[in-house]
């Protein structure tokens, strides 16, 4: 009860639906009247571009929170990608859309991996990847030999100009993320997937007395976020035309706050997939700002922790039930 009135006391409700938005409006203006340039339409696709990166892992992640787990490989991932399609390419000759089938097939094994320790191996989902995050890690160091692996260019036509092309004025990096999200929208609000995802993020125990299989749909859950991550990193891949061991090093934490800002609950069974588009492009917003008004890059670290910390008392004091 007391927790009740101090949450209608604060307008929790109003806060929960439109504070991430009504913040995105603030910063927006608040940078617009610092850079002229940051309102520019060049601009906004620029930072559109950048925020496609890490959206797409925060599709996938989005998915595993409403689901009711937690991941935190998809930096690891994006490096195990990248480096595995960019090495098949650069040392061994690979076809580009072989060294991208491995690339991807690589992200879905690690997610696979997490889904199996954490569901079957009953270990804490927050454990395993955080394991898998630091042995998915040494790995590419160690396949790497400390070794960046520079891919040139024309050897990998299709990921270079997906990652940097445009369609119709705008990156082709963002119809890709957009389609990604349009395609996962659909599945979470319309298809018995969905609402199975939302069920087990709920109750677990409900879900499994209504027959659900938790643990072999929360499997697939990790599947799918770690195929994700993996195209964040073939899109870095074709981006940079180079595979660094280091790559993507801490972006998990970008994803996450993504993530939270854009609804989905830690706590399970909420989330918006969309408005975890919105919370990576609120993020990408962030650093292309603070760039254009001279501020020292080390500051975006303290934006994106005030940020998560934002997003958490969200959460925490009640966000409103909907779906994608």
């Amino acid at each position: 009860a007391r927790q009740e009135r101090i949450s209608r006391m604060a307008g929790a409700p109003f806060w929960s639906k439109y504070g991430v938005p009504l913040a995105f409006v603030i910063v927006a203006i608040v940078f617009a009247s610092l850079n002229a340039r940051f309102a520019t339409s060049n601009n906004a696709l620029l930072v559109l571009q950048q925020a496609s990166v890490d959206a797409i892992a925060a599709l996938g992640l989005t998915m595993i929170l409403v689901g009711g787990g937690i991941d935190l490989s998809q930096g690891s991932v994006m490096a195990l990608s990248s480096a595995v399609a960019g090495g098949l390419v650069a040392r061994h000759g690979a076809p580009e859309m072989a060294a991208i089938g491995f690339g991807l097939a690589a992200g879905a094994l690690v997610g696979g991996v997490n889904g199996f320790f954490a569901e079957h191996g009953k270990v804490p989902a927050f454990i395993v990847t955080l394991a898998t995050l630091f042995v998915v890690r040494g790995l590419v160091n160690v396949y790497l030999g400390g070794e960046d692996i520079v891919v040139p260019r024309d050897r990998i036509p299709i990921l270079h100009e997906i990652a940097v092309g445009k369609l119709g004025g705008i990156p082709i990096m963002v119809w890709l993320c957009l389609v990604l999200y349009a395609v996962g929208a659909f599945f979470m609000r319309y298809s018995r997937w969905g609402l199975r995802t939302y069920a087990v993020g709920s109750s677990e125990e409900s879900s499994s007395r209504a027959g659900i299989r938790v643990s072999r749909h929360r499997m697939g859950l990790y599947v799918i976020a770690g195929l994700l991550s993996a195209v964040s990193g073939l899109m870095l891949l074709g981006r940079l035309s180079d595979a660094p061991a280091d790559l993507a090093t801490g972006e998990e934490f970008y994803v996450i706050t993504a993530a939270v800002l854009g609804g989905a609950s830690l706590f399970g069974g909420k989330g918006r997939v969309w408005r975890s588009f919105m919370g990576a492009v609120f993020l990408a917003m962030i650093a292309n700002g603070l760039v254009l008004a001279g501020v020292p890059a080390f500051y975006q670290q303290v934006a994106v922790g005030l940020l998560l910390l934002f997003a958490l008392l969200l959460d925490r004091f009640g966000r409103d039930d909907g779906r994608s």
